[in-house]
């Protein structure tokens, strides 16, 4: 009986084996469902800050939404027609607020983009309009709006910290060239507020971490489609790589254990290309070494350059932003002291950290001055001292504020 008990438990076991390996495959979860963020009336912060997004997007048609070109006349029409919205966002991002982050899945409009975006250009538009009326106080207080609601976007994830990013670099560009008109209040109000807001660094973790998360949304849609066998939802929407995945992906037999290899590949390659970039962006630019270059096949190679290295992009541009409104912050406290008469000082040691940290060369700015006039750069990413040269754009070799 026992014998017959023993061999009766062995069959059980290489059946139930066997069964496992013909059976469905079972796919990790790499992206859970998460409801869209609800902002809610009288409660302010990022509520507030949505629902100004969501005013805009259901006032404008969509061609207006998408309108990326605009005349002077279509700026002052879209500043008046807007200001509602604009102003609520200004007091709502006044707030400090943080970020409520939602992976949003492929194929799907992500929440409020192209409103944040309308209302940010107006922020630089009502920033240019007050410089052109020889308005200080209106054009540092836009300034200011431009930073509180370019740090909150940063605070999303790539796509949406180019984008306060974008909001930053233009107001600044409007205001940089008139500095000397501000008057030593404005420009000592300018100072500071470029201290309180800039000088903790590179701020990209937030980003980088919620783009991991909008990454593996496109992980989850694509081993979603490929269980499924969707091909041509793949193919019609994702280009070369989407055309790649079906083609390599279809000709995988179902019972083969390349099936989640592939997914399971992926997903490390995501983690350890957001770690290269995480680590990178806690140093300056000229101390940067590159990133190691991208292992296994050719499918994967394409798949991660596609969807998976768009914070490389935002770091580089970050450094910029950072280094140029840093030496906004710096150029306006020297031009204070002159507006009120006091000597500049020899070297910066005497200002504030922040304003003499140059985030690309992980040195101080260069500052010379004959204790009249001053002048004061970035050595840009090599970290050497070109003399102030610059390209037209002003950011190489060394790096310049706009002029």
């Amino acid at each position: 009986m026992k014998l017959r008990h023993g061999r009766w438990m062995v069959l059980s076991v290489v059946a139930l084996a066997g069964c496992s390996r013909s059976g469905p495959v079972v796919y990790p979860t790499w992206s859970a469902p998460v409801p869209a963020f609800q902002p809610r009336e009288g409660v302010g912060g990022f509520d507030s800050v949505c629902l100004a997004g969501a005013a805009v997007e259901a006032k404008l048609e969509p061609s207006q939404l998408a309108k990326v070109n605009f005349s002077d006349r279509d700026k002052a029409a879209t500043v008046q027609r807007l200001r509602a919205e604009t102003d609520r966002l200004i007091q709502a991002v006044s707030e400090n607020p943080r970020f409520e982050f939602r992976a949003t899945p492929p194929l799907v409009r992500p929440q409020y983009a192209a409103g944040w975006r309308l209302i940010g250009e107006c922020i630089v538009w009502r920033t240019e309009a007050a410089v052109a009326a020889k308005n200080p106080a209106e054009a540092v207080a836009m300034f200011r709006a431009a930073t509180k609601f370019g740090r909150l976007m940063v605070q999303g994830d790539v796509s949406s910290a180019h984008l306060g990013l974008h909001v930053i670099d233009g107001a600044r560009a409007a205001i940089a060239p008139q500095l000397s008109s501000l008057g030593a209040s404005n420009l000592n109000s300018l100072a500071t507020l470029v201290e309180d807001e800039f000088g903790d660094g590179a701020q990209l973790e937030a980003a980088l971490r919620n783009e991991q998360l909008q990454v593996r949304s496109v992980l989850q849609f694509f081993q979603d489609n490929y269980a499924a066998q969707k091909w041509d939802t793949l193919s019609a929407n994702f280009g070369t790589v989407g055309r790649d995945a079906a083609r390599i992906l279809k000709d995988i037999p179902a019972d083969s254990s390349k099936r989640l290899d592939i997914f399971n590949k992926l997903s490390e390659r995501i983690d350890l290309e957001i770690e290269w970039q995480r680590a990178r962006a806690t140093l300056p630019t000229a101390k940067r070494s590159g990133y190691p270059k991208l292992s296994g096949g050719e499918f994967g190679r394409l798949w991660i350059s596609t969807f998976g290295m768009a914070g490389r992009g935002l770091i580089t541009a970050y450094d910029k932003t950072l280094a140029r409104t840093r030496l906004l912050g710096l150029t306006a406290k020297l031009q204070a002291l002159k507006s009120q008469g006091q000597a500049l000082p020899r070297d910066l040691s005497s200002l504030a950290k922040v304003l003499r940290s140059d985030p690309v060369s992980g040195q101080e700015f260069v500052y010379r001055t004959n204790g009249v006039e001053f002048d004061c750069y970035s050595m840009g990413a090599d970290a050497r001292d070109d003399l102030g040269r610059v390209n037209e754009d002003g950011l190489t070799p060394d790096l310049r504020l706009e002029r």
